[in-house]
């Protein structure tokens, strides 16, 4: 009887196994990267001052790598600081990645594709339990550290994360994908596949030599089982679940091919639910009158944005063009703020900004010579209450495309401005333009060199001297505000001024690199940087080294050293030199 039973059982299996309504494919691919850096400077004059040994701050670079904020961080222990006093002069760090992309085929109108990373320099605690995560640039990072450290340093804790996650369905007339959408426009200077991707439901026309698409954004709302019932109060979660605002955006994109010619225009408007303040410059600058006292909750932001590209090739010559302009609006909604006893009232925060380039450049036999220029707008103290807002981080230029054409300059060091999430720079308030050759020596082997410069759009939009100790800082309405003396706003501080608007150089750099697919699924890529920083620096940033010498071998964090901060403007900075090297496993 157990036989006949066994034997049924395998009967059904390979019924079931050769019915096409229950096979399915899978499939995965993936890589290792094993990544080597170093950094280190020609000389020892510094963006930070002259170092040298009575002056124990180290080199100037991204400290340990990454930065945990988009923004230039108001600590001395991650971002472009004064140097990192461990490391000394020299500086390296090795790391690797590893991520596989399963795929699975249901049947031809049905597949799911993930991305799922093995390791995460979010899992590098020092020993800490999984969970009690560090700084934001840690926590996004996919490399783990490798080095040579003592027990208890760089040590991971192995974790498997989810990069991405999607579902394709495949519709006669559409096709309709479920959550991530890996998409890039134009040049990529905003949005790339590898940074700006989004969750979504998207659905996908294709209509002769058109695509058309629209991706609707649902709203999120909070809902807590054991809580009070939610019909009132001026919190985001309770007004998030009141107003029931399931469609919170769209996203729309047409893209035109005709032979060479690739056009594609996008658009973006959502309502951001009571986010953080586009920038601490709402509060009103002028004296107020008499304002009543009024509880309002954070209005909800309003963000618009839209990008044209336009892409040629025709197998010789190419050309691409890419422009973003974005509108983010907050009504003051008559809302106050306190400060020192006196009531402001909060102003409309309406910040508008753009990003545009172009690239363009011939194939010339083994040769390919390309030419570009960008620009993420910046800021100005007399137009910054309705005008281009250098905080945004939205608006930075995309590291992955900036990257292309300078590795220290725009992808370790941001130009001194920005990183995302990741610590990866990402340049706002900046021109770029450069120069780039690539030539492929053999079938499997390509060496290039990039020159590339780049400038301040408006440099007075940050303090001369920085912050008196070890960083930057912008120059705001708050700023402005206090320099006037008025109450609430901190005291003026004498001297105080922004870096003069003729200090715009931010460098030149030049790289030069390879792409060696040695054996057949590893490739050995290696960049070299030597970067030559601007005037910006000197003025934008303290002089740390003479504050430290000043201070009898510290750098007080109160009362700032403002003389010794801005000592030596216009000062000799050194060149620095970087050099990255990945051997990389496709499989």
């Amino acid at each position: 009887m157990r036989k006949k039973t066994v034997l049924v059982a395998l009967f059904c299996l390979l019924a079931l196994a050769q019915n096409p309504a229950y096979t399915w494919e899978f499939s995965m691919k993936g890589e290792n990267v094993v990544r080597y850096r170093y950094w280190s400077r020609a000389g020892d004059e510094d963006i930070f001052g002259r170092m040298n040994s009575g002056v124990n701050l180290g080199v100037n670079h991204l400290v340990t790598h990454p930065s945990p904020s988009r923004d230039n961080p108001p600590t001395s222990f991650r971002g472009v600081l004064a140097g990192e006093n461990r490391f000394g002069s020299d500086m390296n760090y090795t790391d690797m990645r590893v991520t596989f992309i399963p795929k699975v085929t249901v049947n031809p109108a049905i597949t799911l594709e993930g991305s799922l990373n093995l390791t995460s320099l979010g899992l590098h605690e020092g020993g800490r339990p999984i969970g009690n995560w560090g700084l934001p640039g840690e926590v996004n990072q996919l490399y783990v550290p490798i080095s040579n450290r003592p027990a208890a340093i760089d040590v991971p804790n192995t974790m498997v994360t989810v990069q991405w996650w999607k579902i394709q369905l495949q519709f006669p007339i559409f096709t309709l994908t479920l959550g991530y959408r890996p998409s890039a426009l134009g040049m990529g200077l905003w949005k790339n596949p590898c940074q700006r991707s989004s969750s979504s439901i998207s659905m996908v026309v294709p209509y002769g030599p058109l695509t058309i698409g629209i991706t609707p954004y649902l709203g999120r709302s909070a809902t807590n089982w054991n809580q009070y019932p939610r019909d009132s109060g001026t919190a985001a979660t309770y007004r998030k679940d009141d107003d029931r605002n399931y469609f919170g955006g769209v996203y729309g994109d047409i893209v035109y091919r005709n032979g060479p010619l690739v056009v594609d225009l996008s658009s973006t408007a959502y309502r951001d639910n009571s986010s953080q303040l586009v920038d601490m410059r709402n509060a009103a600058t002028g004296v107020p009158a008499t304002l009543t006292p009024v509880i309002t909750p954070i209005p909800d932001r309003l963000v618009y944005e839209l990008t044209l590209a336009v892409k040629y090739f025709n197998g010789r010559f190419f050309f691409n063009v890419e422009g973003d302009y974005y509108s983010h609006y907050r009504s003051g909604l008559g809302a106050t703020e306190l400060r020192g006893g006196t009531r402001y009232q909060l102003l409309d925060s309406d910040v508008k900004a753009w990003i545009y380039g172009i690239e363009t450049g011939i194939l010339v036999g083994p040769a390919k010579l390309s030419f570009s220029y960008a620009r993420a707008t910046g800021d100005d103290p007399n137009t910054r209450n309705d005008d281009e807002d250098v905080a945004r981080g939205s608006t930075g230029l995309n590291n992955c495309a900036m990257r292309y054409w300078a590795f220290l300059m725009y992808h370790m060091y941001g130009t001194g401005t920005n990183w995302n999430a990741s610590g990866d720079g990402q340049p706002t308030n900046v021109h770029h333009v450069g120069a780039r050759l690539d030539y492929a020596v053999a079938s499997n082997l390509n060496a290039f060199v990039t020159n590339s410069w780049a400038w301040r759009d408006q440099p007075n939009a940050f303090i001369l001297g920085g912050n008196y100790s070890h960083t930057l800082a912008r120059f705001t309405n708050d700023t402005m505000a206090q320099q006037q003396g008025i109450p609430g706003f901190g005291a003026p501080v004498p001297g105080l001024q922004a870096v003069p608007d003729h200090a715009r150089d931010v460098g030149w750099e030049v790289d030069f690199g390879w792409n060696w697919k040695v054996l057949e699924n590893l490739t050995w890529n290696s960049v070299l940087a030597f970067w030559q920083p601007g005037t910006w620096w000197s003025y934008a940033y303290p002089n740390t080294a003479e504050i430290y010498r000043r201070n009898g071998g510290t750098v007080p964090q109160a009362p700032l050293d403002q003389v010794g901060a801005t000592s030596g403007v216009g000062r000799k900075i050194d060149p620095l030199i970087g050099f990255e090297s990945s051997l990389i496993v496709d499989f």
